[in-house]
């Protein structure tokens, strides 16, 4: 869902986990995420896409670990910590920067995602919204992770 689509006034607030990936502030909406952790050692597996960056295991579960950075400035960058994430009945994690808290970010509603953000608009981006005078990039979980891929996940050994 776009946030665009809510039938709000113009503004929104909503109460976000901000986050940095490299120099890019980023939000993600509180009710899907788990907690914060230091990253966690990883299993790769051949065949994953490039922003899967292993498996890890994370309060027992074996689970999908997504380089952040490379879904939306397309490079690889060290994580300073993991945020794990519900995904439909699924967890997954999350490597990014610097987790910087819970704040309330206003979101424009009735805008909708720029054009030049072409795919990324809709498969990683559920809107953008500013803090202060930053842009903050909204994921939007729903569609990081394709069937086709958990299908590869759940059979790795």
């Amino acid at each position: 869902m776009f946030l665009k689509d809510l039938e709000q006034p113009p503004l929104l607030t909503n109460r976000l986990l901000i986050f940095r990936v490299g120099t890019r502030l980023c939000g993600l909406p509180l009710e899907y995420v788990v907690e914060t952790m230091r990253p966690m050692a990883l299993e790769m597996f051949p065949g994953l896409p490039s922003y899967v960056m292993g498996i890890s295991i994370i309060r027992g579960k074996a689970v999908p670990v997504l380089c952040v950075a490379c879904l939306l400035v397309d490079e690889q960058q060290d994580p300073e910590r993991f945020i794990s994430i519900i995904i439909g009945e699924r967890m997954a994690a999350l490597a990014v920067g610097e987790v910087l808290g819970i704040r309330s970010v206003g979101v424009d509603a009735s805008s909708e995602l720029p054009p030049l953000l072409g795919e990324l608009g809709s498969e990683v981006l559920a809107g953008l919204g500013k803090l202060d005078s930053e842009l903050v990039a909204i994921l939007q979980t729903g569609s990081l992770i394709p069937d086709s891929l958990w299908e590869k996940i759940e059979v790795a050994p």
